[in-house]
């Protein structure tokens, strides 16, 4: 080693430096590499360099001489979400392009099989090299950890989807799709109609003109106004003040407090723990009000089995209308297969002249037709045989449906724990009553094809 040449490096070896200390005219080329490779300097010398500060040596001033390679330090891993955690309201614009505040979007709602979100993995980074050929390790990007939670799956370890359709969810580092939604004021124009594939609570009202749809149960602890409930599981409500515009559709149960002015179905029991007033109830099963008043008045009321009520009708004779002993969608389906059998019945009876005719009109010409007479024989031959065909089909579902009517209506009746006034009108499957004068504490049946009266107690 020449003592007049000092060979120094940075702090992370990145960087070889050469500094003069005295003469150093005798110094060749050779010297100063050879200088650099047994003071471990192999990579990234700068041959040029060499030259350069051999031809003007300025003494006790840093040369530098070799380069290594940085290492490049990797990026952390990415989430991207699909959907978003604070929605932005979009409005729905109809065909005229004028903005329907009713149907606003604030809600994500996915869709079973739509991924949801999504990672781009983080990159290892590349090596480096410092001046005495040493690898320098790259700092690694962090790595986001995916984790599943109710009705989510991992897919290809970087894509969240959805197993089921429902409300998307990021929470304490878990993706969730959940089946409940919980809208925490009213059902209005800050959060337009709802359809949810699950069960929803909204813990106001639901105001008039909007729409509610579930898969699941509805919880509503507020009024429904002049609106729209439909769900598949059971609705529950404080009440309905539906102004004759309300329509509540549920394929098990209704609970509530009182309605008034609306139009109610269920597939199942209609329970109502106060008072019903000029609303269409139809009930696949039983329809009680309870409580107090427990009144049921006006409207029409329509139960498969039992209408309950502690008072039917009114002081003031107000027409109130009762039907028991026919499941309401059963004879609503009766009724549209007799329509079409009706139908049926008359468009055979034209074909049959029709296809009569032309069979005379082809015996007459020796079993030959005018040419253009033989494509209609076909087509009403074979549309006669399509037509027996629906109208044995339908006839067998209707005496299928006539036996299930006539089950139902065994169990039919109609119950005034405390009074049913006149005004009210009862038709027990086929039989009709007009109820003249008060009666009290009354169960009323249809016993041996005709309406009995019997007494009521509680028990």
């Amino acid at each position: 080693m020449n003592p007049n040449i000092e060979i120094k490096t940075d702090s992370n070896n990145l960087r070889a430096y050469v500094v003069f200390h005295g003469d150093v005219q005798n110094v060749t080329l050779d010297d100063l590499k050879r200088i650099l490779n047994n003071f471990g300097v192999k990579f990234g010398v700068l041959e040029d360099r060499l030259v350069e500060i051999l031809n003007n040596p300025v003494p006790e001033t840093p040369h530098l001489v070799a380069v290594g390679i940085p290492p490049e330090n990797g990026t952390d891993a990415v989430l991207k979400l699909y959907f978003s955690e604070s929605p932005k309201i979009v409005h729905s614009e109809d065909e005229e392009e004028k903005v329907d505040f009713h149907k606003i979007q604030t809600i994500n709602i996915v869709k079973e099989g739509q991924v949801i979100a999504e990672k781009i993995p983080a990159h290892p980074g590349k090596k480096g090299k410092d001046v005495f050929g040493r690898d320098i390790e790259p700092k690694p990007g962090k790595d986001v950890k995916l984790v599943a939670g109710e009705n989510v799956e991992i897919v290809d370890e970087t894509k969240v989807v959805a197993t089921t359709d429902g409300l998307p969810e990021y929470k304490d580092g878990k993706f969730s799709v959940k089946k409940f939604l919980k809208i925490k004021g009213d059902v209005d124009y800050s959060t337009g109609n709802i359809d949810f594939p699950g069960d929803v609570l909204i813990e106001g009202n639901v105001r008039d003109g909007f729409t509610v749809k579930a898969k699941g149960d509805v919880q509503i602890n507020g009024l429904i106004e002049a609106a729209t409930v439909v769900a598949n599981g059971n609705i529950n409500a404080m009440g309905v003040k539906g102004r004759g515009k309300a329509f509540i559709h549920s394929e098990k149960n209704v609970n509530l407090r009182f309605v008034e002015n609306a139009e109610i179905e269920a597939l199942e029991n209609i329970t109502i723990n106060g008072s019903a007033v000029n609303s269409i109830l139809k009930a696949g099963e039983t329809l009680k009000v309870t409580g107090k008043p427990g009144e049921l008045v006006g409207g029409k009321t329509i139960a498969s089995k039992v209408v309950d009520a502690r008072i039917i009708g009114s002081e003031m004779y107000v027409r109130t209308r009762i039907e028991v002993g026919a499941n309401p969608r059963l004879k609503e389906r009766y009724n549209l297969i007799n329509a079409q059998v009706t139908l049926d019945k008359e468009n055979l009876q034209k074909l049959m002249r029709i296809y009569e005719t032309l069979k005379k009109l082809k015996e007459v010409n020796k079993g030959k037709l005018p040419e253009d007479k033989v494509e209609l024989y076909k087509k009403t031959g074979k549309t006669i045989e399509i037509l027996k065909s629906s109208l044995r089909e339908n006839l067998m579902k209707l005496e299928k449906l006539r036996q299930e009517l006539a089950y139902t209506s065994r169990a039919a009746a109609v119950i005034a724990r405390e009074i049913i006034y006149p005004g009210v009108e009862l038709l027990i499957k086929d039989q009709k009553y007009y109820v003249e004068k008060p009666l009290k504490k009354v169960i009323i049946k249809l016993i041996d094809g005709e309406i009995k009266f019997r007494g009521f107690s509680e028990i």
